[in-house]
């Protein structure tokens, strides 16, 4: 498949695992660079472990409940990080 994804940046909430995991990875396979993010520190720092050894510095993760001002602010600024990467 090719999206034409290349440095595209992608925000993916409840990443840690199911579909929204397997978007990850797919984005990844793209070229995208991600911000994967959950609550469950634990898990979503494995999953970040597994996809960067395969991907590389194209993803990033975030441990935090969106609804949550302090998160979103966080968000903003590693997605804004990625932007001046490319």
């Amino acid at each position: 498949m090719n999206l034409n994804l290349t440095n595209k940046t992608f925000i993916i909430s409840g990443s840690s695992k199911g579909i929204g995991l397997k978007i990850a990875e797919i984005l990844l396979a793209e070229g995208a660079n991600i911000l994967i993010t959950g609550r469950n520190k634990n898990r979503l720092r494995k999953e970040y472990n597994r996809l960067n050894s395969k991907f590389g510095s194209k993803v990033y993760y975030l441990s935090g409940n969106i609804i949550v001002y302090s998160t979103l602010q966080k968000m903003k600024k590693i997605t804004v990080a990625f932007l001046h990467l490319i």
